[in-house]
């Protein structure tokens, strides 16, 4: 018997969308009230907030650009792939 196949959350894949459509997905760091750090997500050129959760999944399904300071696994920002 095969397995089903994994669906796509629709927020995930808003986020999809939204990048084939031409749109970055982008990531910043910032300090909070604790003085921890914690991840901020938007979409460029729309600056729209996108939930933590949602972008970490939209991640594993974009192209990173490769430009954090580590390599592919510390990107800044991710595109639809060609």
């Amino acid at each position: 018997m095969a397995e089903k196949e994994k669906k796509t959350p629709k927020r995930v894949q808003r986020i999809i969308d939204a990048v084939r459509g031409g749109q970055k997905l982008c990531r910043s760091i910032a300090q909070n009230r604790l003085g921890t750090s914690e991840d901020l997500f938007f979409l460029h050129p729309s600056g729209r907030k996108v939930g933590n959760v949602s972008a970490w999944e939209a991640t594993r399904l974009l192209r990173p650009a490769c430009d954090g300071l580590f390599g592919s696994d510390f990107s800044q920002t991710w595109g639809a792939g060609e």
